[in-house]
């Protein structure tokens, strides 16, 4: 173990991470080019956190990335935005996000379509992260648990549209937008998709490419289209 070692898992316990430490496999001269990698993101945190409604801690921005309502937008310690990220937070009523949250390469956070209709709110616990390509919608209130993890393409929308008039064009019926409620610790897997008036309980499961579309009791583990309750992760057998 290195000097280095320890002064990254240094700066890492004061972003909030105190289990957090740099594998010891990890070379020198690979950790100097990672910590190289990072100094322009910080820069443009640093540059562009002075826009938000108020952070406390180190944000990091990759390149090609889009964001818009930054005025509305708070942040805890940490946030990490990758490349190619759009991040839309004009919210009616903004959009938190707690300490050390990751957002990957070409995630989309959508707060509001067009001006004449901002969507509600959206607040994010510590720890959260979504994973490359997740799309996220915001209409109706949208609330994530700490510790909650996005799989690629992991997709979530708090609004449908109405459609039972059979003489009106759907794009002229509205909107209903409930809202939808992630619980803490859960594990939404990859191309999963959320809809509106969902709540999911603290550590539920949601399988690859299942469309959840009914609410769950904690600790569920969930799979298919529409999504039912295969489990229990308590489940002894």
């Amino acid at each position: 173990m290195t000097l280095l070692h320890q002064t990254i898992d240094r700066a890492y316990r004061l972003m909030g991470r105190k289990e957090y430490k740099v594998d010891r496999s990890l070379k020198a001269r690979e950790l100097f080019a990672n910590t190289a990698n990072r100094i322009l993101p910080i820069l443009r945190g640093a540059v562009l956190g002075l826009l938000f409604k108020s952070h406390k801690g180190i944000i990091m921005i990759g390149p090609r990335v889009t964001l818009r309502g930054l005025s509305r937008l708070k942040v805890g310690k940490s946030l990490n935005i990758e490349r190619d990220v759009e991040l839309n937070a004009m919210a009616r009523n903004g959009v938190v996000f707690g300490d050390n949250v990751t957002i990957k390469r070409g995630t989309i956070i959508e707060c509001a379509a067009v001006l004449r209709n901002l969507g509600d709110s959206l607040l994010v616990g510590d720890r959260v992260g979504f994973s490359p390509y997740c799309y996220i919608c915001i209409r109706g209130p949208v609330e994530i648990g700490s510790d909650t993890i996005f799989g690629p393409g992991a997709m979530l929308y708090s609004e449908n549209h109405v459609f039972k008039d059979l003489n009106t064009v759907i794009s002229e019926q509205g909107e209903v937008s409930v809202g939808v409620k992630i619980g803490k610790g859960c594990w939404i897997a990859s191309q999963a998709t959320i809809l509106d008036g969902v709540t999911l309980g603290d550590g539920c499961v949601v399988a690859a490419n299942s469309v959840v579309t009914k609410s769950f009791a904690a600790n569920s583990i969930v799979a298919g289209v529409p999504a039912k309750r295969i489990g229990m992760r308590n489940d002894q057998n």
